[in-house]
This record gives C-alpha cells, sequence and structure tokens, in this order.
C-alpha cells in the first residue's frame, strides 16, 4: 500500500513536470486552436462558394435541404425524385442524394440522366453486385480470397433500404481526422519524448540511480504517465474536433448508416456507433506511438533525436500500396502513427489462414500487444543509459 502510494505520488510529480513546462501549454493550445481554426475555416466569410453567396450561407442552405428530407427510406421513389430534379435542373435540394448515387453506382456527370430504371428499382442489388466485384478486384494485392468472400457475405446481410438522414456534423469530422489525427500525434511525440531523454540532459538520471526507487517505481511512473497523458490529448483533440464539427454543422444523423458516408463500406454500423469505434481505435493506437517514442527517448538521450526520427516517422500518414500483402498488412499496421478514419473502417480485413479479422478490430490488438512488448524494452534502455 506504501509503495502504491507513493508510485502515484512519483506520476503527479511527472504529470507537474509536463504541465508545468510553458512551451507545452503553448504546443497544446495553439494546435488545439490551429484545429479548430481549420475546421471552420472554409465558413469563414473570406472564404466564399458563387461569388454572390458566402460558404456559410450555402452550407446552412444546404442543411436544411438535408434536414427536409431526413427521415425518408432511400428507395426507389427518392432516387426517382432526385432523377427528376436533376433533370429539371434543380438538383441541389437533392445533392446528397444523388452524390450516394454517384458514389455507389459509379455514375458521373452526364451519366446520372442515363441511368436506367433498373439500377434505381433495384439500387442495393446493383450496389451490391459492384462492392463484390470491387472486392475480388483486390485480390490477391490487397486482400485474400477468403477476406474478400466474407467483406461480401457481411455486405448481403447489411439492413436496407437505408433511411436518409443529415449527418453533416459526423460527415464532416470523419473527411478531417487525418489531419486531426497527424496534429495530435504530433503533440503527444512533443510531449513525450523528453521524459526519459531530459532526465540524462538536466543530470537528474545519476539522482533516479542513488534513490532507493530509482530502478522500479520512478521508472514505471515515467511510463504510466506517458501512456495517460498521450490517451488524454488523443481524447482532448478528437473531443473538441468533434464537438466544433457538431456545433457548425449540426449535431443529427447520429442514428443513421455509415454507407451515407462510405456506400462501399459493409459494417452495420451507425454514425454515433462508428464515432464510439473510431476514438476507441485511436486511444487505444496511441500505446504503440507512446511506446515507441518512448523507447527512442531512452536509446538517443536527447529529446531533439526523439522528436527528429518520430516527425519524420509522423509525417509518413500515407498509404503505401506494395505488390505482396504482408507487406501491404505491415504498412498499414505499422507506418501510420494514428489511425484516420479511412483506415478504421476499411473494407479489406487482415487475414491469417482463415481467420478473418476487421480493421477496426485488429489494429487496436496490434497496437497493445507491440506498446506492452515496446514499454518493457523502453524502461530497459533508460536503466541501461543509468549505468552507463
Amino acid at each position: 500500500m506504501i509503495e502504491m502510494n507513493l508510485f502515484f505520488r512519483f506520476v503527479g510529480y511527472e504529470y507537474k513536470k509536463i504541465f508545468m513546462r510553458k512551451s507545452a501549454i503553448i504546443v497544446i493550445v495553439g494546435a488545439l486552436l490551429f484545429s479548430v481554426f481549420v475546421q471552420v475555416s472554409l465558413l469563414l466569410p473570406g472564404f466564399t462558394a458563387p461569388a454572390d453567396e458566402s460558404a456559410w450561407a450555402r452550407m446552412q442552405q444546404d442543411r436544411e435541404y438535408a434536414r427536409a428530407l431526413s427521415g425518408r427510406a432511400l428507395d426507389a421513389e427518392l432516387f426517382a425524385e432526385a432523377l427528376q430534379a436533376y433533370a429539371d435542373g434543380n438538383f441541389r435540394p437533392y445533392a446528397p442524394i444523388l452524390s450516394l448515387m454517384i458514389q455507389t453506382l459509379g455514375i458521373w456527370g452526364a451519366q446520372v440522366s442515363d441511368l436506367p430504371a433498373s439500377a434505381v428499382e433495384n439500387f442495393y442489388a446493383f450496389r451490391h453486385e459492384r462492392f463484390a466485384a470491387e472486392m475480388n478486384g483486390l485480390v490477391p494485392r490487397l486482400a485474400t480470397e477468403g477476406g474478400a468472400e466474407r467483406m461480401i457475405q457481411m455486405d448481403a446481410q447489411l439492413p436496407t433500404p437505408w433511411v436518409f438522414e443529415d449527418t453533416g456534423g459526423y460527415s464532416s469530422f470523419f473527411s478531417r481526422s487525418s489531419m486531426t489525427s497527424l496534429l495530435l500525434a504530433l503533440v503527444i511525440i512533443i510531449f513525450i519524448a523528453p521524459i526519459f531523454a531530459n532526465e540524462h540532459k538536466t543530470n537528474v538520471s545519476q539522482l533516479i540511480l542513488t534513490s532507493r526507487h530509482g530502478k522500479g517505481l520512478m521508472i514505471w511512473a515515467k511510463v504510466t504517465t506517458a501512456v495517460s497523458v498521450s490517451i488524454a490529448i488523443s481524447l482532448l483533440f478528437l473531443g473538441v474536433t468533434f464537438a466544433v464539427n457538431m456545433a457548425v454543422f449540426g449535431s443529427g444523423g447520429g442514428s443513421a448508416p455509415i454507407q451515407l458516408l462510405w456506400p462501399h463500406v459493409p459494417y452495420n454500423f451507425t454514425m454515433s456507433q462508428s464515432m464510439v469505434v473510431f476514438l476507441a481505435a485511436a486511444s487505444i493506437r496511441v500505446l504503440f506511438i507512446t511506446a515507441a517514442v518512448l523507447l527512442m527517448s531512452a536509446v538517443f538521450k536527447s529529446s531533439f533525436g526523439a522528436l527528429i526520427f518520430a516527425g519524420i516517422w509522423a509525417f509518413f500518414q500515407i498509404n503505401m500500396i506494395s505488390p505482396f500483402l504482408w507487406l501491404n498488412n505491415f504498412f498499414r499496421l505499422f507506418l501510420n502513427l494514428v489511425p484516420v478514419a479511412g483506415s478504421v473502417f476499411s473494407p479489406v480485413p487482415y487475414d491469417f489462414f482463415g481467420l478473418v479479422v476487421m480493421p477496426f478490430v485488429f489494429e487496436p490488438l496490434v497496437a497493445i500487444v507491440a506498446g506492452a512488448a515496446l514499454l518493457p524494452l523502453a524502461a530497459r534502455a533508460f536503466k541501461r543509459g543509468l549505468n552507463s
């Protein structure tokens, strides 16, 4: 009991060391303000749509159009209504419906008016056939036959018809999640990199070495602080970004199917359920980031070296494609620091000897396992540095 009390005292001390730094406060406040600015920048008066209409006014009008359609089933009647409006030149009230049809059926421009009646009447059958063709086309470069078949089966079980809702807030948040993810990753790196490295720089490492608890509680208090701070930062950034998007674009649409945003996703999630899944995946993913940065901090004995290395890593938020499936999976799991919505809800699963696992399940599990493996290595590398 005494050791536990002492451990939490050490954790509190580490928190004070982090948040008493003015630079840390400036970084997190500045990054949050930048994130909020980016979310609303396209709606500021200077960013106009047509010359006679501000982007803000246009967004409000489009939101009213979407709310007028909310609650209606996406069936043949509504699709035909949208197509008729397009033919009459007054398609804007039905823009989200037409956009969904364009994405789902792969039609563009003038092809909309030439859409056969069968595609309208059998929209979901056409969509499923196209999804199946796309999944089979990913084999063997990005998916296995078993994984593709599992996704096709899941897609066939989706409840239809979908019900349309105004999902402006959710859509805006998910579409901009990559920028938020990159920002929070950089902030986490800046906060975590000095935790071990600065002890060498300030010669505090020698005090830790001579302390009775130097090779036990104090080091693991640093690890606990790093992990908890990282998770708190990820939830703070994603929570603030989500709240801003809800306030600006509207908070409705939580019960809408995720397919209104990603038509070719086979998961039976609503928008609100997708948000919970994404927050959980992102907050768990930072365990791997934290462990990796702590290891670099301990090995380099310099926060600058850790920041440079981790900063380069952070900017590799790209999807690299390889002709080898195992290498693609490696890129997906370890190249990107934090997940973006497109990767969490990717229709391409992981397949291991016939065991098909969804990305939103497997990627957090890998983060937990990898983080749990790296954290002891980071602690050991710090102890070794103290003795050298």
